[in-house]
Order: C-alpha cells, then structure tokens, then sequence
C-alpha cells in the first residue's frame, strides 16, 4: 500500500469514528426528547385534569346553590349546570386516554362513577324542585349531593397527589436517562478519539518505517554508485600511467636509435 493510500485511510477511519459519535449522540438525544415528551404532555397533562374536575366541582355545586337561592334565574343557572356536566365528562374522557398505568385507570373509572352518581343526585334535587318539594329538594341535597361532592374532590385530589409524586419521580428517571446519554456519549466519543490516535501512530510508524526503508536503498546504492567511481577512477589512473610509460620507452628507443 502506497503512503498516499495509507494516509487517505486514515481520514477515512477517523472521519467513520466521527460519524459513530454523531450518531450515538443523535440517538441518547431522541431518547431524552421522548421521555422528556411523555413526562410532560402526560403528567402534567393529568395534573391539570385533576385539578380541572376540582375546579369543576366547586363551580358544579354554586350553580346548584344559585339555582335554589334564585328561583327567578333557574333556567341561566340550570344551562350551567348541564353546561358543567359536559364539561366534566370531557375532562374525564381526555383523562382516560392519557393515564397509563392499571391503577391510575382505575382511579379515573372511579372518579367517572362518583360523577354519575353526583350528576344524578343533583338531577333529583332539581325534579323536586320543580314539582314545589322545595324542602326535600335541601334535604336530597344535604343527604346526597354534599357527601358525593367532599368525594369527588377528595378522589380528585387524591389523583392529582400521585400523578405530582410520579411525576417526581419520572423527572428523576429523565435525569438519569440524561446522564446515561451523556456517559454513553463521552465514551463514544473517547474511543473515537483513541482510536483515531492510535491510527495515526500506526501510520505515522508505517510511514516512517517506510521512508527508512526507501533511504536506506537510496544510501547502498549511492555506495554502489561510489564504488564504481572509484573503480572507474583507479582504472583511469592505471591507463594514464601505462600511457606515460608507453611514452617514455617511445622516447628511449627513439635515442638509442
């Protein structure tokens, strides 16, 4: 493998390690979005509902006292009454779709019970009223609206506290699934970083190892080069001395003659 595709490798692995990080990162985030989004729109959506069917409650029973107390505005305060059942029974039904756990369903089915049975008895109370029973319409609605109503709110009440008190606790779940994130992250992200160094000394190594190896070739055959040089130089030296000795037995045998 050639250092220029050693070293191209290298980006490559190191920008792979990048990618597992982001990745990993992306993911702990979607995690922490979907918890941190079912711990609200579901908690708080149903502390918001308990407190709603208290508030509910409460306006439920003054429009019944204002029903007996002003008998000239029965029918604006009867229409809000009938106004607050339906609002009531949407507040149950939208509780209904959001709890998720068998005991919280069973509290809102409850709840949805104690309702009818409060809505009924307050139906009564009105009948009698109507017919000019006004004495055992107060006694039906001091028998039997007031109890229900204390219960009502009293379960409503009840409900709110242990969706607060999971809701607690949820909140610490989203911190630790939160921390988790972050660990997991950091040690994505410390591996991808030891790896892309222990990369890089690996190729820096190989490079370098590489080189050597080149400069060492380079370095025999510069000798090589050298020597024969040399040899070329000594063989040259030897013809010019055989030349002069040629030439000084010319100029002997030239005087002897």
């Amino acid at each position: 493998m050639t250092i220029g595709k050693k070293i191209i490798g290298g980006y490559a692995v190191t920008i792979a390690a990048l990618a597992v990080v982001a990745g990993v990162s992306y993911y702990a985030l979607n995690v922490t979005q979907s918890a941190y989004s079912e711990f609200i729109d579901v908690r708080e959506g149903l502390v918001d509902a308990a407190n709603e069917l208290r508030f509910e409650t409460r306006d439920r029973i003054a429009h019944l006292r204002a029903f007996f107390l002003f008998p000239e505005n029965r029918a604006e305060y009867l229409k809000e009454l009938e106004q607050n059942e339906n609002k009531f029974k949407a507040v149950i039904e939208n509780m209904q779709a959001l709890v998720l756990t068998d005991d919280g369903r069973g509290m809102v089915d409850e709840l949805a019970g104690l309702n009818v049975r409060h809505w009924a008895a307050i139906k009564n109370g009105i009948a009698l009223s109507e017919q000019g029973k006004g004495k055992e319409a107060l006694a039906a609605n001091i028998k039997d609206v007031r109890p229900l109503s204390r219960e009502l709110v009293d379960k409503a009440d009840a409900f709110r506290d242990r969706q607060v008190r999971l809701m607690t606790e949820g909140r610490a779940d989203v911190t630790g699934i939160v921390d988790g994130a972050f660990i997991a992250t950091g040690i994505v992200s410390f591996l991808g970083i030891l790896a892309a160094a222990l990369l890089s000394f690996f190729l820096a190594r190989t490079i370098t190892r590489t080189l050597r190896e080149s400069t060492s070739q380079l370095s025999s055959s510069a000798a090589e080069i050298v020597a024969m040089t040399t040899q070329v130089a000594a063989g040259t030296s030897e013809t010019a001395t055989a030349v002069s000795e040629t030439t000084t037995t010319v100029e002997e045998v030239k005087q002897t003659a």
